[in-house]
């Protein structure tokens, strides 16, 4: 009889686990049915002019023009991204143009595809990090519900989920120094532009294998952009060049500049931003943390471009939800700034602007959270390592 009592004590933990387990799977199958009905009700309603350049430039590429020498008639400005997120969309123009479908829902499967796959990493990098089985559930619907995230990818259909999705693979699942996590990477860079920003922090992960990093980048650059190499400085000007001629734009807070300062002004402001942000992410490799590093990174940038479109205020959105779960301070931290994004992103977006576009209260707001936000990774990161640290030896012990 106590030998049965003893081992009904044992089983009961791994029942308890079990238990959390399951309880866990169904959190998450409930959090993504909800998320997938909500954006199949999405995606039919409408699009914003970014998605009109993607069905222009996929449509042009299906009937063999060079989308960078020659510019389809866009709505606003031109396909500002290496071709990957094309290539990815000529199958689903074909199927609208052949088979008389909607490509306003076809166009954005390849997005709420990103979607999935950003939640799912987050899924499985908080389970990796052994976080709370509420927190594995919570975390993931604190992107997969997120109203700007959808907003910004089944309403509006921006493709920033499918970069976010390959970014979070390259730094969150595969071993750093391995060529799948090279591979991510590249192709996250190849999908949009910002994950390039972060590149120092990637490369000093890769310890020993940086050339070889580098080589998979390069190699996937250009094979992407093969059909349009003799027109590459098109092809740069379009990806590198257009933002950099625009006027601060958006929720920069360079745009309160606009009048006080002269034209000239605002365009030297404007290198010098660009020259501190360099300096950033150089200064922020004191970062150990290569999430952590990334994060900053991207908010960084939030406070130095001169164009801040609610768009970029998606990219931390993940790994905020990935390390906020680590300590009770940074919790409360990131938590507010990502609460904090996503209020602003959906009252100053393309749609909706009850203060208008560019609100300067909401600007400042913005900026100085971002910077005390970066101070906060800071010495988050700071304390993380300092209580991982072994203790010295004992004087004289041998």
């Amino acid at each position: 009889m106590p030998t049965d009592a003893a081992a009904g004590l044992a089983d009961a933990p791994e029942s308890r686990d079990a238990g959390r387990r399951r309880s866990t799977s169904t959190g998450l199958g409930v959090v993504f049915g909800v998320g997938l009905l909500i954006r199949v009700i999405l995606m039919p309603l409408g699009h914003g002019q970014d998605f009109t350049v993607w069905d222009l430039a996929s449509r042009a590429t299906l009937n063999g023009t060079n989308i960078y020498a020659h510019h389809p008639a866009y709505p606003a400005g031109p396909y500002g991204y290496f071709p990957l997120f094309v290539d990815v969309e000529l199958p689903f123009r074909w199927m609208a143009l052949h088979l008389h479908l909607s490509f306003t829902v076809l166009g954005k499967i390849p997005i709420v595809v990103g979607d999935v796959l950003t939640a799912a990493l987050i899924a499985a990098a908080l389970r990796r990090d052994r976080a709370p089985q509420f927190a594995v559930v919570a975390g993931t619907a604190f992107y997969f519900l997120n109203p700007l995230v959808l907003y910004d990818g089944a309403y509006y259909g921006r493709f920033d989920s499918v970069a976010l999705a390959l970014l979070l693979a390259a730094i969150t699942i595969s071993p750093a120094r391995s060529t799948g996590s090279h591979l991510c990477y590249a192709l996250a860079v190849a999908a949009k532009t910002f994950p390039v920003f972060m590149v120092l922090g990637v490369l000093r992960a890769a310890r020993g294998r940086r050339i070889r990093l580098l080589l998979v980048l390069a190699g996937v650059l250009v094979a992407v952009s093969l059909p349009y190499l003799r027109t590459w400085r098109n092809m740069v000007d379009d990806i590198v060049f257009y933002d950099a001629r625009k006027s601060p734009q958006g929720l920069s807070w360079q745009t309160l500049l606009l009048g006080p300062v002269s034209s000239h002004g605002i365009t030297l402001i404007g290198r010098a931003l660009l020259a501190l942000f360099a300096l950033a992410a150089l200064m922020l490799l004191r970062v150990r943390d290569l999430r952590l590093y990334v994060l900053a990174v991207l908010i960084a940038f939030l406070f130095c471009s001169k164009i801040v479109l609610d768009q970029y205020l998606v990219w931390p959105i993940p790994l905020l939800v990935v390390t906020m779960w680590t300590t009770t301070r940074f919790l409360a931290m990131a938590g507010g700034y990502l609460a904090l994004l996503t209020s602003i992103g959906m009252v100053a977006n393309s749609d909706i602007q009850p203060w208008g576009r560019s609100p300067a209260s909401i600007i400042i707001t913005l900026t100085a959270a971002s910077l005390a936000m970066i101070a906060v990774i800071v010495v988050e990161d700071r304390a993380r390592h300092r209580s991982v640290r072994p203790p010295a030896s004992p004087a004289g012990s041998a």
